[in-house]
C-alpha cells in the first residue's frame, strides 16, 4: 500500500510538470505567433511606404567591379523616372548604360559604408530630359554590401533657376547700358555725334542703339520742314515729313 501510494505520488508530479511544459509551450506560441503578426504588419507597412513613396526608392547589389553592380528592387516612382517599367528596370539589372551621371559617384563611400549623395539624368527612351538627385545609404547584410538609394527628380526647380540666372544677366546688362549713358557725353556742337569711352566719334542714333534697347524712326521735324521744304510747308503747315 506504502508502495502505490509513492508510486501515486510520483504520477502526480509527472503530471503538475507536464502541464507545466505545456503551458510553456503555449506561450511561446503564442509569443511567436504575436512575433508573426507584427512582422506582417511591419512588412506591410514598409511595402505600402516603399510603392507610395513619392521620390524613387532603389535597391542596388555592389560588386568589387561597379560595372557589375546590379538593381534587385525599386518603387513605381523610380520606374516612371527612368521612362521605362519596373520589370525592364530589373531585367537590365545593370542601369549604368540608361543614366548619365552629373557627379561623381562615389565608390570610396560605399566600400567604407557612408551615405553619399549626387546627380544624374535618365537617357529615356522618349528623349525627355530630366534633372535626378540621390542620396544614397550602403548596408551589409549577410556579408554583402547594398545600397539604397532615395531619387527625386529636380527639373524643375534647375529649369527654374537657369531662367532666373538668365534674366539677372539680363537685368545687370540692361542696368550696365543705363548707367552708360548716365555720365557725361561729349557730343559736337555742329553734328551732334558723340565721342564714346574709345575715342571714336558715332552718330547718336548708332551710339545709343549700341548701349540700348531703344530704336530710330526719322522723321522731319515743323521747323526743319519749313526750311527744307518751304513751299510743301507752305501747303500744310505744321505737319511733320517722314523720310
Amino acid at each position: 500500500m506504502e508502495d502505490s501510494g509513492k508510486e501515486k505520488g510520483e504520477l502526480l508530479k509527472e503530471l503538475a510538470a507536464l502541464r507545466e511544459r505545456v503551458r510553456e509551450l503555449e506561450l511561446r506560441e503564442a509569443k511567436h505567433a504575436s512575433t508573426e503578426q507584427a512582422l506582417r504588419e511591419s512588412q506591410e507597412k514598409f511595402r505600402l511606404i516603399f510603392e507610395n513613396a513619392y521620390d524613387g526608392i532603389s535597391i542596388f547589389e555592389e560588386a568589387d567591379d561597379p560595372a557589375k553592380r546590379r538593381l534587385i528592387e525599386c518603387n513605381s516612382t523610380y520606374a516612371e523616372m527612368s521612362g521605362r517599367s519596373r520589370e525592364e528596370l530589373l531585367r537590365a539589372q545593370n542601369t549604368e548604360n540608361l543614366a548619365r551621371p552629373l557627379s561623381q559617384t562615389n565608390t570610396e563611400s560605399i566600400e567604407q559604408g557612408i551615405a553619399f549623395h549626387g546627380s544624374f539624368t535618365w537617357l529615356r527612351p522618349d528623349g525627355k530630359s530630366n534633372v535626378i538627385e540621390y542620396t544614397a545609404v550602403p548596408i551589409k547584410m549577410q556579408g554583402k554590401t547594398y545600397t539604397i538609394g532615395i531619387d527625386r527628380e529636380v527639373t524643375a526647380r534647375i529649369e527654374a533657376e537657369a531662367e532666373r540666372e538668365k534674366l539677372i544677366f539680363e537685368l545687370k546688362a540692361a542696368l550696365a547700358d543705363v548707367k552708360t549713358l548716365s555720365g557725361l557725353l561729349p557730343i559736337c556742337a555742329a553734328c551732334k555725334k558723340i565721342r564714346d569711352d574709345k575715342g571714336y566719334w558715332t552718330a547718336i542714333e548708332a551710339f545709343i542703339q549700341q548701349r540700348t534697347p531703344a530704336m530710330f524712326s526719322h522723321g522731319i521735324c515743323p521747323d526743319c520742314g519749313k526750311k527744307l521744304y518751304p513751299e510743301a510747308y507752305g501747303k500744310k503747315r505744321g505737319q511733320t515729313y517722314a523720310s
